[in-house]
């Protein structure tokens, strides 16, 4: 049936992502589904990104905006944050987007990456943000 998604996702990538969570081909939640989602955003990020966000609210829906939200990041990096504030519950999974959007900013303007990384309230984004920017102080410009 993987074979069959692969082949239908060419085409079809929502039909193709439908019949993978529905014969439930992921071995790990997002493993499968996550690589067809990716496959999708690189080729047609804005479709991608509308069919994610109109799914249900769940850790399947929040994985699959932290794919799109990565490759939204390498052109905009701002709208990506928003994306993965303002749509994905918080918890690991929101955490570990936010890093990967972090990341992509960092590669294209680090001082708008700081800007975004000191208005984050402090806690555990916070620090391992801090510590994604200055990884060998931890405090920097205010940021801790």
């Amino acid at each position: 049936m993987q074979h069959i998604c692969t082949r239908v996702a060419e085409e079809d990538p929502a039909t193709a992502i439908r019949l993978a969570i529905e014969h439930e081909l992921d071995a790990a939640p997002g493993d499968f589904i996550g690589g067809l989602t990716t496959a999708w955003a690189g080729r047609d990020l804005q479709s991608a990104r509308r069919w994610v966000e109109a799914q249900p609210e769940g850790e399947l829906r929040d994985g699959l905006i932290s794919i799109v939200a990565f490759e939204l990041a390498k052109s905009a990096p701002a709208k990506a944050a928003m994306m993965v504030a303002e749509q994905m519950a918080a918890g690991e999974i929101q955490l570990e987007a936010a890093i990967s959007v972090l990341h992509q900013w960092m590669l294209r303007d680090p001082e708008a990456a700081a800007r975004w990384v000191g208005a984050f309230p402090n806690g555990k984004l916070k620090e391992r943000a801090s510590h994604e920017l200055w990884p060998d102080m931890g405090v920097r410009d205010g940021v801790e």
